[in-house]
């Protein structure tokens, strides 16, 4: 959930949504000089050779070995998204990383799913959100379902199913 998100939160709500899964979200980042020069200094590594980035951040997002052609085709997929929009996304992100306004709102149930380094989201979801599950991978990286894969399909599949029969009542 974006800053983009929590603007679709405050003006459609969550009645056209019977859940939520939030995977691997960063829900505060305090502003501080030191977070805000390395996030200044992201955004110009990106602008000064993305392709390159692209692939760094890619191989970044992995903690069990990838093959090359699959992490080339991700690479690939994440340079279709056009560099204006692209920027304009990561700047969001960078200037609004506090999303602990909208948990209150979410009425509907919501499942964190989060690398050891997203620990603190768990927390402040949890707390802000009641009856809200979550589960934390220490063993795998940004992209938990695919280096974890059985285990993130059995968590969702559980999480799905106790949230569809509870929207029978």
């Amino acid at each position: 959930m974006r800053a983009t998100h929590y603007v679709l939160l405050e003006m459609f709500g969550t009645d056209k949504l019977s859940a939520l899964v939030l995977v691997d979200l960063n829900v505060y980042t305090p502003s501080t000089q030191e977070e805000r020069d390395r996030r200044y200094t992201m955004l110009h590594n990106f602008q000064a050779d993305r392709k390159q980035f692209a692939a760094t951040f890619v191989r970044g997002m992995y903690q069990k070995p990838q093959t090359e052609p699959y992490l080339e085709s991700v690479t690939e997929a994440s340079l279709k998204t056009p560099t204006n929009s692209a920027v304009a996304m990561l700047a969001e992100y960078a200037v609004k990383n506090d999303l602990r306004p909208a948990l209150p709102k979410l009425n509907i149930p919501v499942l964190a799913v989060m690398t050891e380094n997203n620990r603190s989201a768990v927390e402040l979801i949890t707390s802000a959100v009641p009856g809200s599950q979550a589960e934390v991978f220490e063993d795998a990286g940004h992209c938990l379902f695919v280096d974890d894969a059985d285990r993130f399909d059995t968590v969702l599949a559980a999480f799905l199913q106790k949230a569809s029969l509870g929207s029978r009542k």
